[in-house]
């Protein structure tokens, strides 16, 4: 009778622990999702920006009209993939923005233009904070399922690891060389 009580409750404690396992595996799917939307919303005020930034160049370049004509709206549910694909998009428009400002020294001067860079600039330290954040609840994510014994349950609901959100521009990895 003994060894009955002891079977039952080892079983007992193996399905609560298995419940509770796979519940922080679910969970922590949902942080990544939540990091991807920080992400997306990111994007989706860069965009804004970027189109308030057109409008006060299209004052002094009217021919730079089609600027964002490329650019792809972020929304929700997009792949890391289509992610980094908008993001690669808006740093050609950010950079072709820039050359327009050179060729336009009255826009570069321009007050507004001016508080649209800085809010440019604050809004790419969000994107890359919202970066940082996904890529830290990958890495959490990662590591659970691929550790024993949870990854016996990873591995039973389906669980595959998920690739690090990296930067796209091989360049900017690279060490800045000024010369004078």
């Amino acid at each position: 009778m003994a060894f009955i009580i002891i079977l039952i409750i080892i079983v007992a404690l193996f399905v609560i622990w298995a419940i509770s396992t796979r519940n922080r595996i679910k969970m922590m799917e949902v942080k990544i999702d939540e990091a991807k939307s920080g992400i997306d919303i990111a994007l989706i005020k860069r965009y804004d920006i970027l189109t308030e930034s057109l409008n006060v160049a299209k004052g002094y370049a009217a021919h730079e009209k089609n600027l964002m004509v490329q650019l792809i709206e972020a929304r929700s549910g997009m792949s890391l993939q289509q992610t980094k694909a908008v993001m690669e998009n808006q740093e050609k428009v950010l950079e072709r923005l820039k050359i327009v400002a050179e060729a336009y020294p009255q826009l570069y001067s321009n007050g507004l233009f001016k508080e649209l860079q800085e809010q440019i600039a604050v809004t790419n330290e969000h994107l890359s904070a919202a970066k940082r954040v996904l890529n830290s609840n990958i890495a959490l994510y990662n590591q659970k399922i691929v550790a024993f014994p949870a990854s016996i349950i990873a591995g039973s609901i389906g669980c595959k690891k998920i690739a690090f959100f990296k930067e796209m521009d091989e360049k900017k990895k690279q060490d800045v060389h000024i010369s004078f």
